[in-house]
Order: C-alpha cells, then sequence, then structure tokens
C-alpha cells in the first residue's frame, strides 16, 4: 500500500511541475491551470484508489465484468427450430400441411401404432382408423394426394391439438 502511494506520489509530480510551469508562462491564466491540474491529481489519485481496491480483493467482480463476461450458449436444438417452423407454414397453408407436417405425423402414428399397438398402418389401414380417430387419420393415412387448392388454409391450433392428443391416446 505504501509502495503505491508512493509510486502515485511520483506521478502527481508531473501534473505539479507542469503547473508550476504554466502559472510562470500565462499568470493570467491562473484559475484555469489549477483547476487542470486539480482535475489531473484527482485522476491519479481515484486510479490509485481502484487499483488498492482490486488488490484488496481479487475475487469480487463487477456488474460490468459479469456483464462482458462470454455467455454459455444454449446448445442449438435445431430439430425443434425446424419443427417449429414446419409447424407454423402447416398452419398457413394446406400445401405446406401436406408437404411439411403430414409426413411427421405419419411418421410418428406409424410407429406408436408398430411399438404399442402392433398394427401396421399400411397392411391395416381400417383397425389404425378406428384407433386414431377421423381427424388424425385424414392426416396420416396412407396415398393421400396433393391438395387442391395448395394456398388454401392449413391445420388450425385446435385441430393440431386434437391430433396430438389422438396420438398420445395410443
Amino acid at each position: 500500500m505504501r509502495r503505491r502511494a508512493l509510486r502515485a506520489a511520483g506521478v502527481a509530480l508531473v501534473p505539479t511541475l507542469a503547473l508550476v510551469v504554466a502559472i510562470g508562462l500565462y499568470p493570467g491564466r491562473a484559475a484555469l491551470i489549477v483547476h487542470l491540474w486539480l482535475l489531473a491529481i484527482v485522476a491519479i489519485a481515484l486510479a490509485t484508489a481502484v487499483v488498492s481496491l482490486r488488490s484488496a480483493y481479487p475475487d469480487v467482480r463487477s456488474a460490468f465484468d459479469v456483464g462482458r463476461a462470454p455467455q454459455a450458449t444454449p446448445p442449438h436444438l435445431g430439430g425443434l427450430d425446424r419443427a417449429e417452423r414446419d409447424v407454423a407454414l402447416s398452419m398457413a397453408s394446406a400445401y405446406d400441411a401436406h408437404l411439411r407436417l403430414r409426413p411427421a405425423l405419419r411418421e410418428i402414428a406409424t410407429e406408436l401404432l408398430s411399438v404399442r399397438r402392433g398394427i401396421d398402418l399400411a397392411r391395416s389401414p381400417e383397425r389404425a382408423r378406428r384407433l386414431l380417430g377421423e381427424e388424425t387419420w385424414a392426416l396420416v393415412r396412407p396415398g393421400e394426394g396433393v391438395p387442391q387448392r395448395r394456398d388454401g388454409g392449413g391445420v388450425t391450433t385446435a385441430e393440431l391439438d386434437r391430433v396430438l392428443d389422438a396420438l398420445e391416446r395410443l
């Protein structure tokens, strides 16, 4: 601490010498020169205090340091992002529902029927239809063609909720 104070006093000599020289050269501006000298001395004292506090408490981090520290980024969930985009597009148009949502729901239905019920969707369509219900069947049935009106309304939120509920009941 004492060494740091001596070093600060040595650094303060530079503005003090500049003060003496400047007042000698410009005596009419003495008030301004003294104010600048005071500003320099206060800056040196403040810097010395900050350095002393940092050395006394090295583990304390300021809010600024915490804010600029690199944040851990969450793992990228590409599949989830894609699924969200597909659902959003499927709600906008019947074509996107057919192209994006239908294959995903069909894959889920095929897997659930096979694993939980021992039913092959392609070989036993009537049994699958009874278990899934008409609304879900309309989305996952085999051989469904491209909708006539591609810009027609897609799947509604309520309809998608009912379809997902039907799949969960399997």
